[in-house]
């Protein structure tokens, strides 16, 4: 799965990103049970989130921010997203240049990363 979203939004981080991505869901999607940061060490390469809908479905959210062309991946993520591959995993990146979102499954990250990038559809 790979789609393209454009917005008027323009984030010059990453971390400003997620902030207000966080923030947007809380308040503005009606399916929106909870949504949280996972800071965990113990699991390495686990997503940035987890988002919580009503119906009480997680789906685990990586952010990513591109550069050049590109969205980069830690060494320890690719492989959280095969041992977690019945899990729901959605990577978003967000795109400067063309005010964009590009989401993707993890699975489609897996069929096209070389190294620890993947080349985002423009």
């Amino acid at each position: 799965m790979y789609e393209i979203n454009k917005t008027n939004k323009i984030y010059k981080s990453e971390k400003e990103f997620e902030k207000d991505y966080v923030m947007s869901q809380k308040i503005s999607n009606d399916d929106c049970l909870d949504i949280f940061h996972v800071e965990n060490s113990a699991e390495s390469g686990m997503p940035d989130l987890i988002y919580n809908d009503i119906n009480r479905r997680a789906t685990y959210i990586e952010l990513k921010y591109e550069k050049g062309g590109y969205i980069e991946f830690k060494k320890t993520q690719p492989s959280w997203y095969k041992r977690h591959k019945d899990l729901t995993i959605l990577i978003i990146a967000y795109r400067l240049k063309d005010r964009s979102f590009h989401y993707m499954d993890a699975e489609y990250v897996l069929k096209n990363i070389k190294g620890l990038k993947v080349k985002l559809d423009v």
